[in-house]
């Protein structure tokens, strides 16, 4: 299904009905990114964007948990990133501010459904090895990144897995990751840039 499309997210669920699926566990797991600046996206891809990335999660997220409250309980995971955490880029103007408010709309999933026994589990991956930044035309910035701030996906999903599971409210796999987010939470807020650059060149130049 294209999450582009609002009626994506209805059309999955009935297809997991008319199979007669029980889904106790959701993984909302689509993203790309946007390799052109803010100014020079059209705003229909822009609202394209925040439809695949934050909509669609809403809306799949409503759909199923009607059926895990029915049940008594289930698990969601929401995959956001460490750029929840992290300043904005200057090539993805959206992406961070989009995966800081999964994270919280992670948080008032529990908060509302924890003593119904469904658990969101926010997962905060750093730079992982896949497809992603290929076919969103962003591999010249994923290539600039050093190598030890690159994982496995296979790594990241095993311990995204884990967590969800174990009904863990915030994931960061990897210590490198977690390293990195807890530096963030303490430097101040005039420095992330600067921090964010020393770690990731090219994704903070200006354009």
């Amino acid at each position: 299904a294209d999450l582009e499309d609002p009626d994506s997210p209805k059309a999955i669920y009935n297809f997991c009905i008319s199979k007669k699926y029980t889904v106790s566990l959701l993984v909302n797991n689509a993203g790309y990114a946007i390799a052109s600046p803010f100014h020079k996206t059209p705003m229909e891809e822009e609202e394209k964007f925040i439809r695949v990335l934050g909509i669609s999660v809403i809306a799949l997220t409503k759909l199923f948990i009607k059926d895990m409250l029915n049940s008594g309980g289930g698990q969601i995971m929401i995959v956001s990133s460490v750029a929840a955490f992290a300043p904005p880029s200057s090539i993805q103007t959206l992406y961070g501010p989009i995966k800081t408010f999964m994270n919280r709309f992670s948080e008032g999933l529990n908060v509302n459904y924890n003593h119904r026994g469904i658990t969101s589990t926010a997962v905060c991956p750093g730079y992982t090895v896949t497809n992603f930044h290929t076919a969103s035309g962003v591999q010249e910035e994923m290539d600039s990144v050093p190598s030890f701030m690159k994982k496995s996906a296979l790594r990241v999903a095993e311990e995204a897995v884990e967590a969800t599971l174990k009904g863990k409210k915030v994931c960061v796999p990897t210590k490198t990751f977690k390293l990195i987010v807890f530096l963030l939470k303490l430097l101040p807020h005039s420095l992330f840039p600067l921090f964010s650059k020393r770690l990731a060149p090219g994704r903070y130049d200006k354009k």
